[in-house]
């Protein structure tokens, strides 16, 4: 019989917007003026969004020496960052370097600078499928321009040591621009996100809980950004287009509710992971973990399950109201399997066979137990 209420074991790629935020933007749903209006209505909006962003400032630890730039979404954040140092080198100095494990909305635009001419580097993982420092001081010279290394893996939980590599860049090449995508960090780690000392940072809105459509991009203030939409002054002319103010209320929401006991919803995250995973290992003793360390995300494992297409395993258990997923939700859906463990040294059939659990940091504990037999069950009968 299907669960009563779907279970989500896929946060990684959206929580959806929790109750706390959705009565949270109710405060807004007046405020549907343009923000960059001169009446009371547009001016109330801009002073809502600027209380707004004071807000994520303050929860996030950020500083003044970076700039909040409000965005559709880490896509668009991604894109911007990558564009922006494109547009302003020449392209004889247009060197990108980034790990081959990011997000493919990070990948995928570099892919589209080497097809236009850009040099682009894209570093494979190795020694326990890390990513050290000296091999990407080894992919980067004097034409290098660009860095994006994420700070945590959205399908294995990987967490990458971006502190130490930036450092080391700073001081060897210090004219290159450095990114992170931080969509997984947030909510998930006690790190002040701009801990590393990149010049930009990627964050997304929905992962934590907001609106869908609502995103961030932090820019140095040391840092000159090119545009990548142009069109008006909105964002300090940094993102042409009207301000989402629903969106935007929602992340402050959404981050203040993390917040408000993030060690707590840490250690919730963890248990649930390390409890799925054992009744796993309890139940089929040739499961294993793609990628295993002290260092990784409290909530996120990705799991070989051998014999198992993980996109049939994907159906079954949404049939009975478990959702899981195939990797990341920007690319599951491509019958190749995932560009991630495909750089890191798995074959075709073992991508194929594995799966994605990414743990919120509550559940209704009837409810988290059932799914747990769904899982265990729907292993067990696509075995057979």
């Amino acid at each position: 019989m299907r669960l009563k209420k779907p279970v989500n074991f896929d946060c990684n790629a959206t929580r959806g917007p929790l109750a706390e935020v959705l009565e949270e933007i109710s405060s807004c749903y007046g405020s549907f003026f343009n923000p960059s209006s001169v009446h009371s209505g547009g001016q109330a909006a801009r002073a809502l969004i600027e209380d707004t962003r004071d807000l994520i400032r303050e929860h996030l630890r950020i500083d003044n020496s970076y700039r909040i730039i409000f965005t559709s979404g880490a896509t668009e954040s991604n894109n911007t960052a990558i564009m922006s140092a494109y547009l302003a080198n020449p392209p004889e100095n247009n060197g990108f370097v980034a790990t081959a494990i990011e997000h493919s909305s990070v990948v995928e635009p570099l892919k589209r600078l080497s097809r236009l001419g850009a040099d682009v580097t894209f570093i494979k993982p190795e020694n326990n499928f890390e990513i050290t420092v000296e091999r990407v001081l080894e992919c980067c010279n004097k034409k290098t321009r660009f860095v994006s290394i994420m700070a945590a893996n959205n399908e294995t939980g990987q967490l990458i040591d971006t502190n130490r590599i930036f450092k080391e860049l700073r001081l060897r090449f210090p004219e290159i621009t450095l990114h992170s995508d931080c969509v997984q960090l947030a909510g998930k780690s006690l790190e002040t996100i701009t801990s590393s000392g990149a010049d930009l940072y990627s964050l997304s809105g929905h992962k934590l809980g907001a609106l869908s459509g609502i995103g961030l991009l932090l820019v140095s203030k040391d840092y000159s950004l090119e545009p990548l939409l142009c069109g008006g002054p909105h964002e300090e002319k940094l993102r042409a287009g009207t301000e989402n103010v629903c969106g935007i209320v929602s992340f402050a929401a959404a981050i203040k509710r993390f917040y408000s006991d993030p060690e707590g919803r840490i250690i919730r995250m963890r248990e649930y992971r390390d409890r799925i995973w054992s009744t796993l290992r309890d139940n089929f003793n040739d499961l294993s973990l793609n990628y295993s360390s002290e260092r990784m995300l409290p909530n996120t494992i990705s799991v070989h399950i051998p014999g198992v297409l993980a996109s049939d395993l994907v159906v079954a258990l949404d049939l009975e109201g478990v959702l899981i997923s195939a990797g990341s939700a920007c690319s599951s859906g491509k019958p190749e399997g995932s560009h991630v463990l495909k750089e890191m040294g798995y074959d075709d059939r073992h991508t194929r066979e594995s799966v994605r659990i990414s743990t919120a940091d509550w559940y209704e504990p009837e409810l988290f137990d059932a799914a747990l037999e769904k899982l265990i069950e729907c292993i067990r009968r696509m075995r057979c």
